[in-house]
Parts: C-alpha cells; sequence; structure tokens
C-alpha cells in the first residue's frame, strides 16, 4: 500500500496539510509493511536463470517476489534513497500490493491501463495473512554497496529503506541464505536512470495540468522502454485514479481519454525504468524486479 499511502501524504502536504508519518527500516531487520511499487505496467526483458538450491518438498502454489527500487533524491544535496521490498508465500508480488489491496475495476486504452479504485481505509490496510514464508537473510550487492534485509516476524515479509543510491545501470547479485525457501541466487541489472525533459518540476512540484488535453511526456537516455504512472487522489471521496502506461522511444503521451476523470485534488507522476528477471528457489519461482526512479513529482492541482 506505499504508493497509495504516500499519495495521500504527498498531496495533504502540497496543499497545506502535514504529512503522514512514515516509518522506513534501517538496513537489517525491518519493521511494518512491505514498501511496494508502482502496479502495472508491461514487463522488460524477463528471463529464467540462476542458481538455486534443492527443491521445496511443500513448494505447491508457492512464489516469491524481490522489487530493488532506486529513488533520487528530494532535495539538491540530499541523497537518494534504495528500498529492499520481498516476500515469500502463497501471494501476489510485492508491486501489486496496490491493485490488490484496494477495490478497482480495470480497463486498457492503447499501451496505457487504467485503474479506478476506491480506498475505504486510508490507504493503510493490509491484507490478511497469505501463509508467507521465510526466505532466509537477502543480499543485494552492486559491486560497491551491499544491503541486507531479514524477516520480520511480525509481518512475515521484508522491507528495507536506506539512505544512498545503488549505482545506475549496475549487475546486481541478488541472493537469499535459504531457509523455508530454499537459497538462490542470481543477477539483475539496474537500469540506468533517464532524464526526464518534460514535465518540469523543480523540486518535485509539477505546477498543474489540463486534464481535457493530452499529457505530453519526454526523456532523455532512455535505452529501452520507459514506464509512466500517474495517481490521481481525491482526498474527499477516498477515489483513486490509476494510469499505468509504457512508452518506447524520447516521448510518450497519456492521451486526454484517460486524464479527464481525474480527480480535481493533484496527482503523483512516477517515471522509472525497469528490468525483470525470474529465478527458481528449488521449485519454488522468485520474481525479481530492478526499478530506477527518476522522477516522482507532484501536480498540487488538476484544471
Amino acid at each position: 500500500m506505499r504508493t497509495m499511502f504516500i499519495a495521500f501524504s504527498v498531496l495533504q502536504f502540497a496543499c497545506g496539510g502535514p504529512p503522514s508519518p512514515v516509518t522506513d527500516a534501517g538496513s537489517s531487520t525491518a519493521g511494518g509493511s512491505a514498501g511496494g511499487s508502482t502496479a502495472g505496467g508491461s514487463a522488460g526483458g524477463s528471463s529464467a536463470g540462476g542458481n538455486a538450491s534443492a527443491g521445496d518438498a511443500d513448494a505447491g502454489g508457492l512464489s516469491g517476489s524481490v522489487e530493488i527500487k532506486v529513488e533520487p533524491a528530494t532535495l539538491p544535496g540530499l541523497d537518494g534513497t534504495t528500498r529492499i521490498s520481498a516476500r515469500f508465500g502463497r501471494t501476489w508480488p510485492v508491486w501489486e500490493d496496490d491493485l490488490k489491496e484496494l477495490a478497482c475495476s480495470s480497463r486498457a486504452l492503447g499501451t496505457c491501463s487504467i485503474e479506478d479504485c476506491v480506498d475505504t481505509d486510508g490507504g493503510m490496510a493490509m491484507a490478511a495473512p497469505r501463509d508467507l514464508r521465510s526466505a532466509g537473510r537477502l543480499t543485494i550487492d552492486d559491486g560497491s554497496t551491499t544491503i541486507t534485509a531479514d524477516l520480520d516476524a511480525g509481518t512475515g515479509e521484508y522491507s528495507v529503506r536506506r539512505q544512498g543510491e545503488l549505482t545506475s545501470g549496475s549487475l546486481l547479485n541478488i541472493e537469499a541464505a535459504g531457509d523455508a525457501v530454499p537459497r538462490f541466487r542470481d543477477t539483475l541489472q539496474l537500469p540506468e536512470r533517464i532524464v526526464v525533459t518534460a514535465p518540469s518540476c523543480p523540486l518535485q512540484i509539477c505546477g498543474s495540468f489540463d486534464r481535457s488535453r493530452d499529457l505530453d511526456l519526454a526523456w532523455s537516455n532512455a535505452m529501452g522502454p520507459v514506464d509512466v504512472q500517474l495517481i490521481g487522489v481525491s482526498l474527499a471521496s477516498r477515489r483513486i485514479r490509476i494510469i499505468t502506461c509504457s512508452f518506447t522511444g524520447p516521448t510518450g503521451t497519456i492521451p486526454s481519454a484517460a486524464t479527464q476523470a481525474m480527480p480535481e485534488e493533484g496527482a503523483i507522476l512516477e517515471i522509472s525504468r525497469r528490468t525483470d528477471r525470474t529465478v527458481q528457489a528449488g521449485a519454488v519461482p522468485v520474481a525479481l524486479r530492478a526499478v530506477n526512479q527518476s522522477l516522482y513529482g507532484v501536480y498540487t492541482s488538476v484544471r
């Protein structure tokens, strides 16, 4: 639920109210809910591989997911952050939390998908226990920085947020020591960060946009698909519209047919690149995802 919770908090702050507190974990044992990411979008470069230990005799229906997300600094002079989120069990990937834990209807529009959702509890709900398992200590290494994450016994998940970014374009080594879910290790490329040239969002504030017109986007240094997500939040009705698109090339356009029903209170724009890969931990498939975020901007109003 991280995307929804932060969207509400950021928009409340942008509109003059104080942001809700967000508690982040250190670089080892983590507390609280898993830090999910963007929902939807097209998969980029998924392939099976890696090395894993012997199979799990009770692996039927089990799966796992590990997401490494690098986020840019929010203000000049500050460090960016790296988030590690993971869980293993009879459950969905960590990056699908936002849509799984809300009541949503969906439809496709060109290269975009539109989700209209209703949040009934302020974005703080967690789904019921999902037969979660331990995979032992997780270790992520980009060749110069190592991040570890241990299972939180309270949530049954892994969640770490630390200051400092893993290196853009680096080959990440991902390893789980093994437990109920067998040991596995693999590598995954962290995409290079793109440079967003439109819209202009100084200090993460993008101003306003006209929902009756297409929303034009542009960037440079994109060596593959670019994922874009626009989240419109109505603080009054607690309704959320999530538009997720994937673009190739140096530009992208979110059509007015998608933006015209955006709430007036404001919106969050996220632009990033990602890579996906699947590794087998014995008989348990584990989806790996590396995300390099380029922009997390706020539209303070929608006309």
